[in-house]
């Protein structure tokens, strides 16, 4: 082929090649509805919220090319939203983006044109706009529309246009959000009943809600009755409450608890949530009550009611009444005795004496706590014999008079315990020990007591709890007989063994 035919086959090739082809350009609705930071947000929009604020809602429009280059600019942008809308404020727009103020609103559809001036290169580019939602009563329905349309030169915008769902390259797309009211409530308040007094109690406020934004504060208001005090809150879940308190109503405080109660959910199910507020009761109150406590919720689009102790049973009320009960006590107890019945081995070592104790209270027995046995005259503490738990034991005076046994456990006796229990042995003196009616006088006490006020108490009364009194009788064997032999009547005769 020659040089002059072949330039003239490339120019036929190159007069049959458009100077730019061109293709519509690629339009998509990737989010509308709540945004809580990524493309994975449901879609759904509640009542009473702000698109500005963190989790409110938002609309997000992209628009790419499809060929190289694209049509050119400018592109005409916009975008309707069906009634319920209130405000539309761009969060990031494209280089070259302009938008005019917003038109309608409220019960009227909501409408926002813009107007890109940059040709549109590799990739998409995004709108995104932050969306103020209403009240519920403005929506129209359980479901809200959004219409996205580009016009451009190349491709002029039909009359009326051709809509495709969330993404296509008509000029027109849209996409559909469900729509569900905010609210929030009380679902009850508890507390321990009875309340013990003079403890920290927790008053558990249990809330539940639907929607609203990051930013929407919900204020939780406690009135105390004038025999409680607060003392301060524990937030055991989200949101964190902060609280505070003055004087409130009928002598008592008002708590108020500020929190971000709100809730992400696609089915615009419920989230029920608490916290603590921290309450005991004033110096001086006693038992029995009852005690009654009232609470209100709402923020600055849901007021809280103003007369939940009249009207209870609205939703955004809660109140609980409560009994009080005396704060627990140590109560250490001797609950049974025994001695040897009769003593038959003066001069010598005998047992068991034995004592049973526990603490019937509801704190544990401060340290030390002490068994204590004033012992009858003519007879001395031998030794422990045997104890449940490490118990040491010393003794005070002689026998001329009785001594006195202090045995000293190594822990403290628990709240509510069992029964625990220790032995002694004694020493009878044969000259100083009387025949019947020798008394034991048992006592048990904790802490700084003063013990020998402790058995003289015991010895004035043995029905105090903490007291308790053995007696037995003393029955010298027989002259020439076994220790054990106790019926020097002339009817028993001691043969002795014989020798061996």
């Amino acid at each position: 082929m020659s040089r002059p035919f072949a330039f003239l086959v490339a120019a036929c090739l190159l007069a049959s090649v458009p100077a730019a082809a061109q293709t519509r350009l690629n339009m998509s609705i990737s989010h509308f509805g709540y945004w809580t930071g990524s493309s994975g947000s449901p879609r759904v929009v509640f009542s009473d919220s702000r698109g500005a604020a963190g989790f409110g809602p938002r609309i997000v429009l992209a628009l790419s090319r499809s060929s190289t280059p694209a049509p050119l600019p400018p592109y005409r942008i916009a975008l309707e939203l069906e009634p319920g809308f209130i405000a539309i404020a761009p969060i990031s727009l494209p280089a070259g983006t302009t938008c005019q103020p917003a038109t309608g609103g409220g019960a009227a559809p909501l409408r926002v044109e813009c107007l890109l001036t940059t040709q549109l290169g590799g990739g998409n580019v995004q709108f995104q706009f932050a969306l103020d939602a209403g009240p519920i009563g403005d929506f129209a329905g359980p479901q809200v529309n959004a219409r996205y349309t580009v016009d451009y030169a190349a491709f002029p915008l039909p009359d009326p246009p051709s809509c495709t769902t969330v993404s296509g390259n008509t000029g027109c797309v849209d996409s559909a959000a469900a729509v569900f009211g905010s609210w929030v409530r009380l679902d009850s308040l508890a507390i321990a009943d009875p309340v013990t007094v003079g403890a920290d109690t927790a008053l558990r406020v249990n809330h539940r809600v639907v929607g609203y934004d990051g930013a929407r504060i919900s204020t939780t208001r406690i009135d105390l009755p004038p025999q409680l005090e607060y003392v301060g809150t524990s937030s055991a879940t989200s949101p964190i409450h902060t609280c505070s308190s003055a004087p409130g109503p009928a002598g008592g405080e008002r708590v108020t608890c500020l929190g971000n109660i709100r809730h992400v959910s696609a089915t615009g199910t419920p989230r029920t949530g608490n916290f603590d507020v921290i309450v005991r009761t004033r110096p001086g109150v006693k038992p029995p009550g009852p005690l009654r406590v009232v609470a209100s919720i709402g923020n600055d689009l849901q007021p809280a009611p103003q007369d939940c102790d009249d009207n209870p049973d609205q939703d955004a009320c809660a109140v609980v009444e409560f009994g009080l009960a005396p704060p627990p006590v140590v109560d250490l107890r001797l609950v049974a005795s025994s001695a040897p019945q009769p003593w038959t081995q003066l001069g010598r070592v005998q047992g068991p004496f034995r004592i049973e104790y526990r603490n019937a209270g509801g704190l544990p027995s401060a340290a030390p706590t002490r068994v204590l046995a004033k012992l009858p005259p003519g007879f001395a503490f031998g030794q422990l014999t045997g104890a449940s738990g490490a118990v040491v034991c010393t003794a005070t005076g002689t026998p001329v008079d009785g001594q006195e046994v202090r045995c000293q456990r190594s822990t403290t006796v628990p709240a509510g315990s069992a029964t625990f229990w220790m032995e002694l042995s004694l020493l009878g003196d044969p000259v100083l020990a009387a025949d019947a009616g020798n008394l034991v006088v048992w006592a048990i006490a904790d802490g700084g007591a003063d013990d020998g006020a402790t058995l003289l108490a015991c010895a004035a009364d043995p029905a105090l709890p903490h007291c308790r009194w053995q007696v037995f009788d003393v029955r010298p064997p027989c002259p020439g007989g076994p220790d054990d032999s106790i019926y020097c009547d002339g009817y028993q005769v001691f043969v002795p063994p014989p020798a061996p």
